[in-house]
């Protein structure tokens, strides 16, 4: 199962179309937004690429495949989301998606433990192992914090990969190898 993952849009447009233009050449089984869809107000050099409605029409272009969460920004979306956490379950291993305000590597991870907790909200992309538990940040498709750069990744058989919108690797890992070195 091949699924892509993606957060922090802000209503920012910019680099949706790479990520359309991405699925016509892979086709994601899966499409995963991992919250904060929408501008309200937002204050950055991007504003001439704010678009709430052009941000609904990308993300309803993939409806029948999109698994959408709640973030600490989205107020009012006529997309359906999910507060809190999801559990996904592929190729046996429990990937929990959130937006990451409230479950994260640094809170309320307990109830991850021995799985996959995948998020966004922190801008910065990053998968690290803790507590026999994997964290993976995708980072931000539009605002990037720290000295990151446009980040997504994409999950396919066992291997999870972060990537930056130039084709760069960011960061990635192979869950299979991890299961099979215990």
């Amino acid at each position: 199962m091949k699924i892509l993952f993606f957060s922090d849009i802000h209503g920012i447009y910019k680099n949706l179309n790479y990520l359309i233009s991405l699925d016509k050449k892979i086709y994601f089984d899966k499409v995963i937004c991992l919250g904060d869809l929408y501008s309200y107000g937002i204050n950055s050099d991007l504003k001439h690429y704010i678009s709430n409605e052009h941000v609904y029409g990308f993300l309803n272009s993939f409806k029948d495949r999109l698994i959408c969460m709640k973030g600490n920004n989205d107020f009012n979306s006529n997309i359906k989301q999910f507060d809190k956490y999801y559990k996904l379950e592929v190729d046996g291993l429990n990937m929990f998606i959130s937006h990451g305000n409230i479950y994260n590597m640094y809170n309320n991870y307990d109830y991850f433990k021995d799985n996959i907790l995948i998020y966004g909200h922190e801008h910065i992309p990053y998968i690290r192992f803790f507590n026999n538990t994997y964290f993976i940040n995708v980072g931000s498709i539009s605002l990037p914090r720290g000295e990151s750069n446009y980040s997504f990744g994409i999950y396919n058989n066992y291997n999870f990969y972060l990537y930056d919108i130039d084709g760069n690797i960011i960061d990635k890992c192979n869950f299979k190898e991890e299961i099979n070195d215990d």
